[in-house]
């Protein structure tokens, strides 16, 4: 049965989507930009965003009862070349027992013009309980 991961620790978009869906194993949440849960945008420079982004993938994913070392495979959106270092450097932080299947793309423009990363990501669920009891069956 489909379940839909809705918390208020982390941002929530006005856009129709929800931040994951777990279903058939699978844990999938949606892209993450560089916001806090209020939507205002943290920091400026890459590394300051993309540690926004990666906390608030691993508040979603812990939520719905998974943990960063689930994470089986991500997509990397981001708008500066020359920032792939300085994102690879933060990104590996969160994943210390291993790295995911992954795919990192250049993009023109995200969303909102000061986000210079957006990253999405799946999980294999674990057969735990999750910790929070903000997720809805849809």
């Amino acid at each position: 049965m489909k379940r839909v991961i809705d918390i208020s620790a982390a941002y929530r978009s006005k856009s129709p989507l929800v931040q994951a869906i777990q279903e058939g194993g699978f844990l999938f949440v949606s892209g993450m930009p560089p916001t806090d849960r209020d939507g205002q945008t943290v920091g400026a420079d890459i590394t300051a965003q993309t540690r926004q982004v990666m906390s608030n993938l691993k508040t979603i994913i812990e939520a719905a009862g998974a943990t960063m070392d689930d994470v089986v495979r991500t997509t990397v959106f981001y708008t500066h070349r020359e920032d792939y270092a300085a994102m690879d450097a933060v990104y590996r932080e969160y994943f210390p027992r291993g790295f995911p299947s992954r795919s990192a793309l250049i993009v023109a423009g995200l969303v909102r013009p000061d986000w210079r990363i957006e990253i999405d990501a799946i999980a294999a669920m674990p057969d735990r309980t999750p910790r929070e009891e903000s997720s809805q069956d849809a």
